[in-house]
């Protein structure tokens, strides 16, 4: 993940001295400047489960057969190669940042520049010549909803695909899980507790107000099963055939708990699942339960970790929003009680620089 994530940040630090009248835009660009980068995609590449879900699922679509294709944010274009390969006689590969030459030279090194149309555009600005049967996307970020490109990819369902036509990955869920993660936060606390050992002077004091300064942002880390403390939650589901914005931009569940053993409770962890509908069952999965990916888990922890046993009940909602100032980064707001204590709530932010 170094590569993806350093280049997030350095996205996040321009931003924060980017002036300008029309913010969007200028979000955009910093959006479409990272994944110019070609260590962005060949991380991307190296995650097997990732890139072997769409592999398969294209090849097992009947309706590929003959098909006209958008691939939407096609990046280097493995993706539109994947669709001819399996039989669909054209595709626009639609790429707004620079890694759109590499689209052009993969298409053509494997000979399918005659069939792969790369364009240069932002989806939301090219008017393809003719209504398509199917778009595939590789849109999810962290959290799933990070990053916001499924924005374009509804634009391109609502105005470019033909009645009835198919988009790849078809649905999408998100789950939620109660966490235990002593190793974080030994991680975190220990070090401060440990200083005077090592130097001479108590920093104990600050052990907390070091834990809790991960507590703000959510965190993506990798999850294991082991960790989870309660099956997970199915926080909402989408049908990419007919969601809207509005069901992406605001979610909100109810969630209820009951403990599977005794532990300490961290945080909160939410992972994703999509389906590819017509591929014979391929879904591409983030859960700790399956093999890990470049997604990883995206992890809320919480300021007081609490003590937890045996069918101890964990009630609260989580709402996701889109941030009000840039529409690519989250707010989150996790509430939860543990049997019949106060209901707590904190307010996360997922950003470039999480």
């Amino acid at each position: 993940m170094d590569s993806k994530r350093r280049k997030l940040e350095e996205r996040y630090q321009v931003c924060l001295n980017t002036q300008t009248q029309d913010s969007s835009n200028a979000n955009d660009e910093l959006y479409f400047r990272s994944y110019s980068d070609l260590s962005i995609h060949e991380e991307m590449l190296r995650d097997k489960i990732r890139t072997s879900a769409y592999r398969d699922a294209i090849e097992k679509t009947r309706a590929m057969q003959r098909a006209i294709v958008a691939d939407v944010g096609s990046g280097t274009g493995i993706l539109s190669c994947f669709c001819v390969q399996s039989g669909a006689q054209k595709v626009y590969a639609v790429e707004a940042s620079d890694a759109y030459e590499f689209a052009r030279q993969v298409t053509k090194v494997n000979g399918l520049d005659k069939n792969v149309t790369v364009v240069h555009n932002k989806v939301e600005d090219f008017v393809p010549p003719e209504k398509v049967d199917v778009i595939v996307s590789e849109w999810m970020g962290y959290f799933l909803l990070y990053e916001g490109m499924w924005r374009s990819v509804l634009w391109a369902r609502d105005h470019w695909l033909k009645p009835g036509g198919l988009m790849l990955p078809s649905s999408a869920e998100i789950f939620l899980a109660p966490i235990s993660d002593p190793d974080y936060w030994l991680e975190k606390v220990d070090f401060w507790l440990g200083v005077k050992k090592e130097y001479g002077v108590d920093m104990s004091a600050l052990s907390l107000s070091a834990w809790k300064s991960v507590c703000s942002n959510v965190r993506v880390v990798t999850v294991d099963a082991v960790q989870l403390l309660a099956r997970e939650h199915k926080v909402v589901e989408f049908n990419m055939a007919d969601a809207r914005v509005s069901d992406l931009e605001h979610v909100k569940s109810r969630f209820d708990f009951s403990c599977m053993g005794s532990g300490t409770l961290h945080g909160f962890a939410a992972w994703f699942k999509t389906d590819f509908e017509g591929s014979d069952g391929i879904v591409l999965s983030t859960s700790p339960w399956d093999e890990p990916t470049h997604w990883q888990q995206s992890v809320m922890y919480i300021e007081v970790p609490q003590k937890v046993e045996q069918d101890t009940k964990i009630k609260g909602s989580l709402e996701i929003r889109t941030n009000s100032e840039n529409s690519r980064f989250l707010d989150i707001v996790l509430s939860f009680s543990v049997n019949d204590s106060p209901e707590v709530s904190s307010l996360y932010r997922m950003t470039d620089h999480a």
